[in-house]
């Protein structure tokens, strides 16, 4: 169980630069998705280093379009614990063997340590890769994953049936 909304600092950790946050009240924003819910809990120290999930509505700045919008639904994964090549792979590899029971994948490299999964006509169904960072003195390292998002993953399945 995690909360829907963290400390804007925390945010801007995993929000691209020119994206706009959704502001609460008194330093507090709207999560981009639970990783970001994830290490506000981490830096707080009600963690132990280990693998999680959660669901969180994510709310983005994106230009709408058919796959984009202002927020969905995603279950987000992650490990402090084990964070190394072999564990992401792991991760990636049990997260593309769910979407293949639905509709067929790839894996493809986006940056150093990054991947996305996609289908055959590019549709991203997740994001994948090791970071870390220096906050407050503490350094932490982690993987994210994207378990599911929808409605992406339903609009993924209908665009390769029409």
């Amino acid at each position: 169980d995690v909360n829907w909304d963290c400390p804007t600092d925390v945010a801007r950790i995993t929000t691209p630069q020119n994206c706009r946050l959704y502001v609460l009240d008194k330093g507090q924003t709207l999560v981009g998705s639970a990783e970001q819910s994830f290490l506000d809990e981490i830096f707080n120290s009600n963690l132990k280093p280990d693998r999680y999930v959660a669901m969180t509505p994510c709310f983005r700045d994106d230009l709408i379009d058919e796959l984009h919008s202002r927020y969905f639904f995603k279950v987000e994964l992650i490990d402090f614990e084990k964070v190394n090549v072999e564990s992401l792979f792991e991760i990636i590899s049990i997260c593309q063997n769910f979407f293949n029971k639905y509709i067929e994948t790839e894996i493809i490299q986006t940056e150093e340590f990054a991947y996305d999964i996609v289908t055959k006509n590019n549709i991203e169904l997740g994001s994948y890769g090791i970071r870390g960072v220096q906050f407050n003195g503490k350094y932490v390292q982690w993987i994210y994953a994207t378990g599911l998002a929808e409605p992406r993953l339903s609009k993924a399945i209908i665009s390769l049936k029409n």
